[in-house]
C-alpha cells in the first residue's frame, strides 16, 4: 500500500509541474501576464534580493577594510567617495567635434 502512496505522490508533483507548465504557455499566446512576468526576482533560496545604496556599500567596504586593517595590525586605507573616470582633454574635443559634426548634417 505504501508503494502505491509513493507513486500517487509522484503523479500529483507532475501534474503540478505539467500544469503550470502550461499556464505559463498559454501566457505567452495570449495578451495576459504571464507566471514569468508576475514574479518577483528572488535569490536561489526564494526570498527577495536585496540592494544597497552607494552610501551603504561604502560604509560596508570602509567597516571591512578596518577590520582587515586590525587582523593585520596596520591603518585602513581611504576609500574614495566617489569615483570618477579621468579623461583626457584630447577625447573630450573628439567627442564635441563628432557630436557637432552630427548635429550638423
Amino acid at each position: 500500500m505504501d508503494e502505491l502512496q509513493t507513486i500517487i505522490t509522484k503523479l500529483e508533483r507532475q501534474r503540478k509541474g505539467i500544469e503550470t507548465a502550461l499556464l505559463s504557455l498559454r501566457g505567452i499566446g495570449s495578451n495576459g501576464p504571464s507566471l514569468k512576468t508576475t514574479t518577483m526576482s528572488t535569490s536561489t533560496n526564494g526570498k527577495p534580493k536585496r540592494s544597497f545604496s552607494a552610501a551603504t556599500r561604502r560604509k560596508m567596504a570602509e567597516a571591512q577594510q578596518k577590520r582587515w586593517a586590525e587582523k593585520r595590525g596596520t591603518q585602513p586605507t581611504e576609500v574614495p567617495a566617489e569615483v570618477t573616470a579621468q579623461v583626457a582633454p584630447q577625447a573630450i574635443n573628439r567627442r564635441s567635434r563628432k557630436v557637432q559634426s552630427r548635429s550638423a548634417a
